[in-house]
């Protein structure tokens, strides 16, 4: 399996990005300072049903800084993929990730918040419908009350044509994602998020961006 890893991180003279996965660590390549990628082969034997990684600074190879290691970045693998045309071992995943530092709103992220407070459920152990070319689109959102979900609305039929508000699966802590069939997508998608209650309602109380 091929990774495209790719985060945007402006860094000083004499700093590099890493991409640690599994205790192993990776080099990525800038070329202007802000925007560090590498593509990575991994085997199905190394990764499993689960990629978590989480990005490090270096400066003059020695380690400076990690992201926020509580909540790495995770990608499960062992979702269904319908229509199925090439095997895992030839399958591409593009990784387009932010830098992810200890939130500002930590006690969000804490047990007694989202075990009782906010509970929203179990965190998906298994992966989201996938399919031959897969879209997903996740966002990391702790403001959410109990009985409140993250929705997705947009200009296309998988997000509802504006009309009717999709809601999305919690798949990491306080992190909310969604997978869409890329090659039923024929135009560029507009989007935003939205918070709905159990019905499906939307919320008035929005604090989303687009």
């Amino acid at each position: 399996m091929t990774f495209h890893f790719s985060i945007e991180y402006k860094t000083q003279w004499g700093e590099e990005l890493r991409v640690i996965i599994n205790g192993k660590e990776y080099e990525l390549n800038t070329f202007d300072g802000a925007i560090w990628a590498a593509d990575i082969e991994l085997k199905s034997a190394e990764v499993g049903d689960k990629l978590s990684y989480q990005y490090a600074v270096y400066r003059d190879g020695q380690l400076i800084w990690t992201e926020w290691e509580i909540a790495p970045h995770t990608l499960l693998l062992n979702g269904v993929v319908s229509n199925k045309r090439i095997n895992d071992e030839a399958r591409s995943y593009i990784l387009a990730d932010y830098w992810r530092p200890i939130p500002e709103t930590l006690p969000l992220f804490s047990s007694a918040f989202t075990d009782s407070v906010a509970s929203h459920g179990e965190i998906l152990t298994q992966a989201l419908p996938a399919f031959n070319k897969t879209l997903q689109l996740r966002i990391v959102e702790p403001r959410l009350m109990k009985n409140q979900h993250l929705a997705i609305c947009g200009n296309c039929s998988q997000l509802g044509n504006w009309d009717s508000p999709v809601k999305m699966s919690l798949i990491g802590l306080q992190e909310w994602g969604i997978n869409l069939d890329a090659e039923e997508i024929y135009k560029p998608i507009e989007y935003k998020y939205v918070i709905v209650n159990d019905e499906g309602n939307i919320s008035p109380h929005q604090f989303t961006e687009t």
